[in-house]
């Protein structure tokens, strides 16, 4: 079992590693066509949706939504720490944070920046590729495991939608297992069950904030909703994050957010503005936090992550 884990496992580090950035006009049609996608989805949904009175909005919770995805690019940052710590390494959390903002924007490249932007910020402090890629791909896969089974175990507890619930569950805990699975197979400066312990700690936090993140969208734009609704939204923006077809997941969460919505008793039109207004508030906080990153730590050589990125090319093994 563990030796079809690790070459499963090593299987897609060689693709991580051989991987490289789109050519100029072919990273262009990806992000031309995701825009049209996520302005021509949201764009529908304005006009799809039910005329609400202005007495119904609490337009000052995006303030809240904005503090709270602060609080995810942290989390975040907690896991690139965790990563770090297992391979013997300590990071600050103002270093960590530093590396989830960087992170976080190279996503909107149409790689998966996310990836590569720990990967080698891991290979500067002195890790070996392979175990690098290795867990920033595992933790990778727990999150999305535990975005699936959190939305599932929600979903069943309304007493609604049930082949829905036992679906994400079942699918949610599947992947969960796998990335478990390559966690516990890898020699760390943490025991097994320690490793794992925190990778399941953070992503409960990060897929939770999330969670409360699109419920308070749902409240600020005057539309009810349930925990059980929003925690699927949010399992859906994991897995068009996750799936690196676009940049970020742009207009494939907005697409998969219109089709999810109606499964959870959601309109499609609001299911899809509540995904594109927390995209927007969110995005909006990551470009702030990205300038001041830019602006203070230009000669930290942490940085340089994200130029490797942008070029496609491997650093050392």
């Amino acid at each position: 079992m563990k030796e079809q884990v690790r070459a499963n496992a090593t299987a897609l580090l060689e693709r991580l590693n051989t991987a490289r950035a789109p050519s100029p006009r072919t990273r262009r049609i990806v992000l031309v066509l995701a825009l049209v996608l996520f302005v021509g989805a949201t764009a529908l949904a304005v006009r799809s949706l039910p005329p609400l009175p202005d007495g119904d909005r609490h337009l000052w919770l995006f303030g809240l939504v904005a503090m709270l995805a602060a609080c995810s690019i942290v989390v975040n940052g907690a896991e690139f720490a965790l990563s770090a710590r297992s391979l013997g390494t300590r990071v600050t959390l103002r270093e960590a944070t530093r590396i989830s903002v960087l992170s976080t924007a190279a996503n909107l490249l149409p790689i998966p920046g996310a990836a590569i932007v720990k990967t080698r910020a891991l290979q500067r402090l002195g890790a070996k590729l392979r175990i690098a890629a290795t867990l920033t791909i595992a933790i990778g896969i727990v999150w999305v495991g535990v975005a699936g089974v959190i939305a599932g175990v929600l979903v069943a507890t309304t007493g609604h939608h049930g082949v829905l619930a036992a679906v994400l569950t079942a699918v949610g805990a599947v992947v969960l297992g796998i990335g478990i699975a390559i966690l516990a197979v890898q020699k760390t400066e943490l025991s097994s069950l320690a490793l794992v312990g925190y990778a399941l700690a953070i992503e409960v936090a990060s897929v939770g904030l999330g969670s409360i993140r699109f419920f308070l969208v749902l409240r600020a734009i005057g539309f009810g909703g349930s925990v059980a609704q929003s925690a699927t939204l949010a399992a859906t923006a994991v897995v068009a994050t996750a799936a690196g077809v676009f940049p970020g997941g742009l207009g494939l969460r907005e697409l998969l957010s219109s089709a999810i919505g109606p499964a959870v008793g959601m309109s499609a039109a609001v299911a899809t503005l509540v995904a594109a207004v927390e995209r927007i508030v969110s995005l909006l906080v990551v470009a702030l936090m990205a300038l001041v990153v830019i602006a203070t730590d230009r000669s930290d050589p942490l940085v340089d992550p994200l130029a490797s990125a942008q070029s496609g090319k491997p650093t050392c093994a």
